[in-house]
């Protein structure tokens, strides 16, 4: 009632949409803003973002979930891809790997909880990085009464990356265990590790779980490590404390990263194998007791140390940025607190410091309603402290560090492309092409001439250390080449240039004369509305003559550039990363895919004179008991509706294979014409990936492909899609198909055509 009242009397002075009510709407949000210090607050954002410090370097790619083994069915109960560590197992021969340095007071401990593992390992190999405490001598003793054979390096100096490699170098078995000296394994720690391998074959990495102890047992709880109930198994990094994982994995991540100098190198290292794995395991079962440091100084210093790994890697720099915020944020109302003293000693009021008195108490109200206690406040401001300082050390450090790093890269590619790598979800052919560049240990600069178009900002970020970004117009290889001489001289260097611009010409001049390989890779017939804006034939002529090596997507281009320049073509046609699209993977349905028994789905452009509207409207007419998706920048373009034809908007290439895997048939409704005879879909190969029948027009470059029904005309077409759904796609041909087509193929075509080395393992 009283509300009612307030509202009536509010509604006569301000009516509701009135001129009234939008100005003292504005007056009251502005005064809000002013009150709160949004300006200040939202200047020193701007300011730290203005600099590289905070960027990230690395934007993990994420493929499907992690499998969660347990036998614990109250532990993450709503998690749907589980499986029990009981039950019939297959037998794996595993190494157990650790390095250590100093550890004299540690080595009998932990050799005993090893010894009394309910599963030994297999062997054990141990790395010294130069031990003066009597270490060496110890684990002599031990090894003479050890049960399993031990092997011990000594190679003093060396960092801790660099001792996980050498001893996984040495390891004779497919499976490597490793944990830490600093840490005591529990009894079943080896064997639960090694279950996902024991029960599913596919599997080639587990990560373990940790428990932070002080020296009594007893549990240390800090904000740095968390507990079993805060994290999420699908999203879960491993420490080395506990993880196990296949020598073929380790040898395709590349390794821990040795480029680091000390710290940091294992959650690198978690991350590239979660890129290169098909298939991974957590298992909360697999416990290893952790001796956390206990006292506050100890605490600090850990994380300090840590967060230099990771200012030197570039890895999680938003949670610093975020974190650096606040202590600026603290800092200033410190020095606005101090202010306020020394305003109150001169004015000499009783009022005043009465006043300076409640603002005092609803300073330590507040400290305690969000930490507890002051000692919490003190341990977590000491925290903040530590990571921004480490984080800023590490990033000091990063010329030498892209040093080290950039020394053990294959060579050094350029990709002129037109639209940025996050364009089109982060799907088109350049980002592709630059993403498996960088898993076969590339250095790859990629710069784009155009802005993207597109409607939707997915706040794509696509970062790893060995991916340079720029804007076409921003890029100044004046700038560039000093910085990065030394390596475009010692490494093979090539360019990859996707659009025939005349801005890109004098780069290719400055790349030919430091003995790069230049490509022209043709992707679309560009003397049609694909180009209407920009292409020139005189511009392309120049850039057919100043290519080193000539590629096309389709055969009718690469018979066009033959004929344009009396020269060998290469025919790379798209393909599909089969890492991301996996069929075996299990993939939760999408919450905004409609509910329907078979489920049409179209993913791409949806602009342009080649999409055929109609087509697309008489698919959904003709299939009314199913759902026709399509996913792309949808702007309205559809000249009618059909209630069961759903567009869902563009979506970033990493959400597409669980919109397909639960998908019946693919579509691709374009029209028949000069742009589509000329074109090699990308997205057809991601279809195919994810064993899906696709029903597409007549077109030549899909001649020949498996569970690909041809369609002359709109009827056939249409027939095509009842067959397709009725008739099951055969999964051997269509993948070995598919497993000459993955942008691993065609990055090892591409590098072959450039006259690059094989790459080394």
């Amino acid at each position: 009632m009283q509300n009612a009242r307030l509202q009536s009397i509010r509604f006569r002075f301000l009516p509701k949409n009135s001129q009234r009510e939008k100005i003292a709407r504005r007056l009251y949000y502005l005064a809000r803003d002013l009150l709160t210090l949004g300006p200040l607050h939202r200047g020193v954002s701007r300011a730290i973002e203005r600099t590289d410090i905070f960027v990230d370097r690395y934007a993990p790619e994420d493929f499907g979930y992690a499998t969660l083994f347990t036998d614990q069915d109250a532990l993450f109960p709503a998690y749907p891809f589980r499986l029990p560590i009981s039950g019939p197992r297959t037998a794996v021969q595993v190494t157990l790997i650790s390095t250590l340095r100093n550890e004299a007071d540690n080595v009998e401990q932990w050799m005993e909880h090893i010894f009394h593992q309910t599963r030994l390992p297999d062997e054990i190999i141990l790395v010294d990085g130069g031990s003066s405490d009597g270490t060496l001598e110890l684990l002599q003793a031990c090894a003479e009464r050890s049960p399993v054979s031990i092997h011990i390096l000594c190679k003093p100096g060396i960092n801790i990356a660099r001792g996980r490699n050498l001893a996984i170098a040495q390891a004779q078995y497919p499976v490597i265990a490793a944990t830490d000296f600093g840490c005591r394994p529990e009894a079943t720690w080896l064997e639960n590790i090694l279950a996902p391998f024991e029960r599913d074959t596919q599997i080639q990495m587990a990560a373990g779980w940790y428990v932070a102890r002080d020296a009594h047992g007893n549990q240390v709880k800090r904000r740095a490590w968390p507990t079993l109930d805060q994290v999420d198994p699908a999203t879960f990094i491993p420490s080395a404390r506990s993880i196990a994982f296949t020598k073929a994995l380790w040898r395709q991540a590349g390794g821990f990263p040795e480029w680091l100098t000390l710290t940091g190198e294992d959650t690198y290292f978690a991350l590239e194998l979660r890129k290169f794995s098909r298939r991974r395991a957590f298992v909360p079962d697999a416990v290893v007791v952790w001796f956390a440091p206990a006292g506050l100084r100890d605490y600090w210093k850990k994380v300090q140390l840590w967060s230099v790994g990771d200012g030197e890697s570039g890895l999680h720099a938003a949670n610093y940025f975020a974190v650096a915020r606040q202590i600026l944020w603290g800092v200033f109302l410190l020095v606005l607190a101090a202010g306020w003293l020394i305003l109150s000693v001169i004015i000499n009021s009783a009022l005043f410091y009465l006043l300076t008195a409640f603002l005092f108490y609803c300073a330590v109200l507040l400290i305690w309603r969000q930490h507890g206690s002051l000692k919490s406040f003190i341990a977590e401001t000491g925290l903040k402290i530590a990571m921004v300082s480490g984080y800023l050390r590490g990033m000091r450090r990063r010329d030498e560090i892209d040093l080290r790093r950039f020394a053990g890269v294959q060579g050094v590619m350029f990709i002129l492309a037109g639209v940025p790598i996050h364009d089109t979800g982060g799907g088109s052919r350049g980002a592709q092409l630059a993403l498996e560049l960088l898993r076969q240990n590339y250095l790859v600069v990629y710069l784009n001439k155009f802005d993207s178009y597109e409607s939707v900002n997915l706040g794509l970020h696509i970062a790893h250390p060995n991916l340079l970004l720029y804007p076409f117009d921003d890029f100044s290889w004046e700038r560039f080449y000093p910085r990065f001489a030394e390596i475009l001289a010692s490494k093979p260097c090539g360019a990859l240039l996707e659009f025939p611009l005349a801005d890109f010409l004098p780069l290719v001049d400055h790349l030919h004369q430091i003995g790069a390989v230049v490509a022209y890779d043709l992707l679309d017939d560009w003397d049609t509305q694909l180009g209407s804006t920009w292409y020139t034939a005189e511009i392309e002529k120049q850039v057919i003559s100043t290519a080193d090596v000539l590629i096309a997507t389709a055969p009718a281009l690469v018979d066009r550039l033959r004929h344009q320049s009396a020269r060998e073509v290469a025919y790379l046609p798209n393909a599909v990363n089969l890492r991301l699209f996996d069929p075996q993977r299990a993939y939760l349905r999408p919450a905004d895919l409609p509910e329907a028994d078979q489920i049409i789905t179209y993913i791409g452009a949806l602009w342009g004179e080649w999409f055929d509207w109609a087509l697309l409207l008489e698919v959904a007419r003709h299939n009314p008991e199913s759902a026709v998706v399509v996913i792309g920048d949808y702007r309205g373009q559809c000249p009618a509706t059909e209630p069961n034809l759903h567009f869902l908007g563009l979506k970033p290439q990493s959400a597409l294979p669980a919109y397909l895997a639960h998908s019946t048939v693919a579509i691709i409704p374009w029209k028949v014409n000069q742009i589509t005879r000329a074109t090699s879909p990308l997205k057809l190969y991601e279809y195919l990936a994810m064993n899906l029948p696709v029903v597409v027009p007549d077109l030549p470059p899909l001649y020949g492909i498996p569970a690909v029904y041809l369609s002359p005309d709109p009827a056939e077409f249409l027939a095509n899609i009842r067959i397709a759904m009725q008739t099951e796609v055969e999964s051997d041909p269509l993948q070995r198909y598919i497993r000459k087509h993955s942008w691993e193929q065609r990055v090892k075509q591409l590098v072959d055509l450039l006259g690059f080395p094989a790459r080394e393992q």
